[in-house]
Formats: structure tokens, C-alpha cells, sequence
């Protein structure tokens, strides 16, 4: 359960499913995989009531384009603030792999703080990423190293900073796309400049209750950054 746990996760398979068969000395576990096709165009989006930032985005998908097992897709986001992502992902070897991010994205923030106070209370960002890192996994868990650099501008000052960036995930999850049991914990901290440590946190734990399909879900996030920079 947990190897089929594991590969599921990973993206070239779409489905990993594990079942026995009786044996003249004991059981046989047979592993059953399903590849995803070579190319592939999904849609998606988002909605909320807690802001007005909604979008509807396409994605493109291909595989084993310069090596056998790897990966690269391009999102971009129809909206008010479009956005778009370029990824590269290398085949797995030894268990790690190289992972290539470009990223292009348009931000209002409506700061909340000494900016706001000084006027600036509206800001209108054009952020631009490029991120490289090298990722190993063991078991569950999943850590990435490497650097990123990122430019912004809009109508308050542009920065261009760049730093080592460090991932690391742990997923007991018994199910991706609807999970009932296990928890999920994800970081990325990122040094910019070598001065400040901009940093991702979220914690998800599920819990069923009885023998009924209620479930409890405790989920907890934490962001840290400059409050001087309202890019940050």
C-alpha cells in the first residue's frame, strides 16, 4: 500500500493499483500501472467569495520529449490577473531528479500595514521567477535544493533579488484527490538577497469519524516575509 501510495504521486502514471494471487508457496503481489499519454490538454479554474481574483486556466501537457520519463507542461491563466508557468521535470534516476520552473504572473495586493498607512495603499505587481532545484525523495517524503531569482515590477519600486531555495513535503494521504485519513505537510523557504528568509507552510491532517463517510480536517498555513517590501 504504501509503494502504490508513493507511485501514484508521481507524475507519469495515472493509475497504480496492487492486488494478490494465490501461489503454490505462498502470494503473489502484482503491481498494475497505467502510463499517461504523451500529450495532454486539461482545463481548470478557480472561484472565491473572499476576493476578486477568479481565473480559468489551460494546461498542456507532454512527456519523454529529450529523455524516456520526462515531463514538461505550460499553464496559463485567463483572468483579470493572468498568470503563466512553464515546468521541466527530468526523468528520475536513484530516486532524484532536476525540476525547472519559469513563472510570469500579475498581482494586486492591497497591503495592510506601514505601506498602507504612508498611501501606498494599492500596488499592481508584475512578478517574474526562474527556479532550478534538485529533488530526492525517501519514502513519503520529498526535498528539493536549489536557487531562484525573481524580478518585479508594477507601480512601486522593482526589485531583483535572487537566493538558494529549499522544499521538503511528507504526504500519508490515502487518497490524493479525496482523502479521509493521514496528513499532508509542505514547506519552501526561500533566502532572498541572503537577507530575508520568504517562506511557504501549510499543514493538512484528516481524521474519519466512526464508521460513517464524515471526516475531520485540521488544516494550518504560515507565511513569513519583509513587511518593509510589499513584494514580500
Amino acid at each position: 500500500n504504501s509503494t502504490v501510495r508513493r507511485l501514484i504521486q508521481r507524475d507519469e502514471f495515472s493509475t497504480v493499483d496492487a492486488h494478490t494471487e494465490p501461489a503454490e508457496d505462498g502470494v503473489n503481489v502484482v503491481l498494475s500501472f497505467a502510463h499517461r499519454p504523451a500529450y495532454e490538454i486539461s482545463f481548470g479554474g478557480y472561484t472565491t467569495n473572499l476576493h476578486s481574483n477568479r481565473w480559468i486556466s489551460v494546461i498542456a501537457s507532454a512527456r519523454d520529449i529529450l529523455e524516456t520519463g520526462d515531463a514538461a507542461s505550460i499553464e496559463h491563466r485567463f483572468s483579470s490577473q493572468w498568470g503563466t508557468q512553464l515546468r521541466y521535470f527530468t526523468p528520475r534516476k536513484n530516486s532524484g531528479q532536476w525540476g525547472f520552473a519559469i513563472n510570469a504572473m500579475e498581482e494586486y495586493l492591497n497591503p495592510r500595514n506601514d505601506q498602507a498607512q504612508m498611501g501606498n495603499a494599492s500596488l499592481l505587481l508584475e512578478r517574474y521567477n526562474v527556479r532550478a532545484l534538485y529533488y530526492k525523495e525517501n519514502g513519503l517524503s520529498r526535498m528539493g535544493i536549489g536557487g531562484a531569482a525573481e524580478r518585479t515590477t508594477g507601480n512601486g519600486p522593482s526589485n531583483d533579488v535572487w537566493g538558494p531555495y529549499l522544499t521538503f513535503s511528507y504526504d500519508t494521504l490515502d487518497n490524493i484527490l479525496a482523502p479521509t485519513s493521514g496528513l499532508a505537510f509542505a514547506s519552501s523557504l526561500w533566502w532572498s538577497d541572503l537577507q530575508t528568509l520568504v517562506t511557504q507552510t501549510t499543514f493538512d491532517y484528516y481524521q474519519p469519524l466512526g464508521q460513517n463517510n464524515w471526516r475531520t480536517r485540521f488544516r494550518v498555513g504560515l507565511e513569513t516575509g519583509d513587511s518593509k517590501n510589499p513584494a514580500y
